[in-house]
């Protein structure tokens, strides 16, 4: 797999596409599906290619990933996500398939507010991860999580968000054979919107530390590059790189399709 060479072609082609709607006037405020404090309804049809860094027994392997993640306002400040996700391992050599995991979480996204001159909006509420798949098959993660999560997003300008967020990866069942889950974590975002191309660039960096691991450390970034097509369709390409002892990934690139909802 060349992950760098599909992702650098496919952001290329994003780049250079033209909007396929009429211009308007850039609003006040832009905000992305991509954010986790976004208050949008939408759906995400998602494939992924990444190779896996996993602990010694498992050893490393390919993995591509089919999901279905989205979003759906309860009420205007309560956000209820969701994500499928469907894998192909080829882990030591032989092709396994399964539906690996189901996410869930809610949050509460509280009023804007403004500090020095600067706008920003927060959140907190929790996900639930059920495992499906088989982490002897590298389809699954042999784990069970709720993760209580909360966040502040910095409103750097109207098209423009710096966001800081705390996650507490936890497990309440494991798989025989299966350490508990016991990962701190922080994720930095930064996001930027370009309202008269309809395009976005999002950039994520997550640093966790694993308790079960000696505290060794791991960091996960992804970057994302977008571009909406028409008002209810985009398109975008993903890049993933991890680095440190405890990296979920090596690398990997991803194509996804969104879908704006009402």
């Amino acid at each position: 797999m060349k992950p760098l060479k599909h992702a650098s072609s496919l952001i290329a082609a994003l780049c250079l596409s033209t909007s396929a709607f009429a211009e308007k006037a850039e609003p006040e405020y832009v905000d992305n599906a991509s954010s986790p404090l976004a208050k949008l309804n939408f759906v995400d049809l998602r494939y992924k290619e990444q190779d896996i860094a996993s602990d010694p027994r498992m050893g490393d392997y390919e993995l591509t990933t089919y999901s279905i993640d989205g979003v759906k306002m309860l009420t205007p400040d309560d956000r209820f996500a969701y994500e499928v996700n469907y894998v192909d391992s080829d882990y030591f050599g032989q092709d396994h398939q399964d539906v690996s995991n189901l996410e869930l979480s809610w949050a509460h996204i509280f009023d804007d507010g403004e500090l020095g001159g600067v706008k920003y909006k927060w959140g907190a509420g929790f996900e639930w991860n059920k495992n499906f798949g088989d982490r002897d098959k590298g389809t699954g993660s042999g784990a069970d999580l709720l993760t209580p999560q909360a966040g502040i997003g910095w409103l750097l300008g109207p098209t423009t968000q710096f966001l800081t967020l705390a996650q507490y990866f936890r497990s309440y069942n494991e798989d025989a054979g299966v350490e508990e889950v016991d990962r701190p974590a922080a994720r930095i975002i930064f996001m930027h919107m370009f309202p008269q191309t309809y395009t976005w660039v999002f950039l994520d960096n997550r640093f966790l530390i694993d308790r079960e691991n000696d505290d060794a450390s791991g960091n996960m970034l992804e970057l994302q590059v977008g571009q909406m097509l028409h008002p209810k369709f985009g398109i975008y390409v993903d890049y993933y790189k991890g680095t440190g002892n405890s990296r979920v990934y090596e690398e990997g690139w991803g194509l996804g399709l969104r879908f704006m909802l009402n």
